[in-house]
């Protein structure tokens, strides 16, 4: 996040627009101002708040399940799950978008869904899963060169902590170094065969 980033005043802008397209009607507007409203609360730590206006944009978006803002909904609800402790909901809003993501080919966001899915996958306790996917994440972001979100790369660096106690240093790196050979499609089938007992 920039050095001259004011949240206390983005926050006070969105929330103007929000209230003044919502007062007004203008749907798609203030749908999305909710999003960057989430997203903004999201990434200043105000979980309730973003949980509150990500479900709202979704309650009232009419697009398409496959859509990718929709898709991406649900995957940042599932970051806000994790960070309010509530693996098994979290893992509901991945599979909602990371099936999206795969039927789309949404390319573009293939390594924000593997990410989440890395991070389900450990707050659900399945570090070795956890492990491999975060290689899978790892590797496709040195190959296009995308950075991962500060909050993303927060999670990311307190999960390898958690792997690293689970599965032991040299563990856990043996197995983020055999995630990086697998695929999307292995790392998805691999994702939603572990998830889908939560």
């Amino acid at each position: 996040m920039p050095e001259h980033f004011d949240g206390a005043r983005c926050l006070e802008d969105l929330r103007f627009a929000e209230d003044h397209f919502r007062r007004r009607g203008l749907e798609s507007f203030w749908l999305d101002v909710l999003r960057d409203l989430a997203m903004t609360e999201l990434e200043l730590g105000d979980f309730v708040g973003a949980r509150a206006h990500l479900e709202s944009a979704l309650q009232l978006d009419d697009l398409s399940a496959h859509d990718h803002k929709v898709c991406t909904g649900h995957l940042n609800l599932a970051e806000v799950e994790l960070a309010l402790g509530n693996p098994k909901s979290a893992a509901r809003h991945w599979a909602a978008g990371a099936t999206g993501i795969e039927f789309g080919y949404m390319a573009e966001y293939y390594i924000g869904c593997v990410l989440v899915g890395a991070m389900c996958c450990v707050g659900a306790g399945h570090h070795a899963e956890g492990a491999l996917l975060y290689g899978v994440a790892d590797a496709l972001s040195r190959a296009s060169g995308e950075r991962f979100e500060p909050y993303e790369a927060e999670r990311r660096e307190a999960d390898l902590v958690v792997l690293t106690n689970a599965l032991g240093d040299s563990e856990s790196v043996r197995i983020r170094a055999e995630g990086e050979q697998l695929t999307f499609a292995e790392s998805m089938r691999l994702a939603h065969g572990t998830l889908s007992g939560c």
